[in-house]
């Protein structure tokens, strides 16, 4: 692992929070970037079981799976992994049923949130989260940033699961 020491100046922070497939475009000042990427929330369940959400990318340089569903036989769906980061982090499972599962959350806070289920059914995972250093050297002038769809809320399902999110810190050199 390199050491960034005190040469990187933080020039933007950029979000992308909706989901859906954007371009991000790499100025001339960048030198690095630090990428933080969360997959959807999976739906939590009522009668039927939940769905799982869609996962969140930067480019081909890292990713987040997006949180399972809940069952409808009372137990949280499983959270999400992180893939390609120098930090990768599975989301938490939601919770089983009992009066309703709450949906799982993604640690530090930060978006892919499962529903919750209904009865005593079980709540959506939280999207997988994460994180990279990326060399402007690595990037192509142009990245593709897809943010995953927290799962929709079906027929006899709980409630849906919320979107990922992607954050984007530029620094110089």
């Amino acid at each position: 692992m390199q050491t960034i020491g005190s040469q990187g100046r933080l020039l933007r922070i950029g979000s992308y929070t909706t989901a859906g497939s954007y371009t991000w475009t790499k100025q001339p000042d960048v030198g690095f970037v630090v990428v933080e990427v969360v997959g959807g929330g999976g739906s939590g369940a009522s009668t039927n079981n939940g769905s799982t959400g869609s996962s969140s990318s930067f480019g081909s340089h890292c990713s987040a799976s997006g949180g399972a569903g809940g069952s409808s036989l009372g137990n949280g769906g499983a959270g999400g992994t992180g893939s390609g980061g120098d930090i990768n982090i599975i989301g938490n499972s939601g919770f089983a049923g009992a009066n309703g599962g709450s949906g799982g959350f993604v640690y530090f806070g930060i978006e892919g949130r499962g529903g919750n289920g209904s009865s005593n059914d079980g709540g959506g995972g939280a999207g997988g989260y994460s994180k990279k250093l990326i060399y402007s050297s690595s990037l192509g002038a142009t990245e593709t940033v897809t943010v995953g769809a927290g799962a929709a809320s079906g027929p006899g399902q709980g409630t849906a699961g919320q979107s990922g999110i992607i954050i984007i810190h530029e620094y110089s050199l």
